[in-house]
């Protein structure tokens, strides 16, 4: 037990010894080599500095980062704003057009509806809206887009009906020339062309004139444009006249469409 107590004794007063004369070495060697404990404190006071900076860099960095996603995020909401307003702006356009259209023809009533999509057989050229029997819309209703007509309401279901496009082969009308008012049959081809049918050789039709709609129904209006007279042939040993017209229809420009309700 005497001995255990003697040992760590002389570990202390060893300790104490070489605490004693390291301090002692410090000191004389500070104040004999002053230069070179200034550089040591300096760069000391430097790595110490330089680890704060560096805290303080990452610190910022990941700051930086997360103010960065936000940003981002912010971004993508107020372009989804500006999107929204435009396709109100949009919207609110077609309502003015189809506004002024009402008053220009007269018409009583009218539906606005969205085209949602175009019919997947290559036979038929035919395309949906998203209004039907439960918005008033009936079969046999014109459909104009932008002032011109595109179609007949074909098939109607409760909430979308199904349009017959003014270039299907199945699409007939009645018709009149705007400039010398021949009374024809007009009857799509393609999506860009359709042909007067039954044009006697005596009929005042010429190129260039507007094809409008006749009196195709009861609280129709007449004169909306279909399309214009691109050629004027005759064959020979046939009796009637093949008259070419160009339509003002273009399926992919299509987005809201008027449907004119009997």
């Amino acid at each position: 037990m005497q001995s255990s107590f003697s040992k760590r004794y002389k570990i202390l007063i060893v300790l104490l010894l070489v605490g004693v004369l390291s301090v002692s070495f410090v000191v004389v060697l500070k104040r004999v080599f002053p230069p070179f404990f200034s550089y040591v404190e300096f760069l000391l006071s430097n790595f110490r500095q330089n680890n704060e900076n560096l805290l303080v860099y990452f610190r910022s960095k990941e700051e930086l980062h997360a103010e960065n996603k936000a940003l981002k995020m912010e971004v993508q909401k107020l372009k989804l704003q500006i999107n929204e307003l435009e396709y109100l702006r949009l919207e609110n356009d077609v309502l003015r057009r189809y506004l002024s259209f009402k008053t220009d023809y007269g018409i009583e009533r009218f539906i606005v509806g969205k085209v949602i999509g175009r019919s997947p057989d290559m036979w038929v050229n035919s395309f949906r809206i998203d209004v039907g029997s439960g918005d008033g819309v009936k079969k046999g209703d014109l459909v104009v887009f932008d002032g011109y007509l595109v179609g007949l309401v074909e098939m109607v279901y409760q909430n979308f009906s199904s349009v017959l496009a003014v270039s299907d082969k199945n699409f007939k009308i009645t018709v009149r020339t705007k400039k010398t008012g021949e009374s024809c049959l007009y009857q799509g081809f393609d999506e860009k062309t359709g042909y007067l049918k039954y044009v006697k050789p005596e009929q005042d039709v010429r190129i260039g004139d507007v094809v409008i709609t006749d009196a195709v129904s009861p609280n129709v209006p007449v004169g909306i444009p279909v399309g214009v007279i691109k050629s004027v042939s005759q064959k020979e040993g046939e009796f009637f006249r093949t008259i070419e017209v160009s339509l003002l229809y273009r399926q992919n420009s299509l987005n809201y469409v008027m449907v004119v309700s009997r």
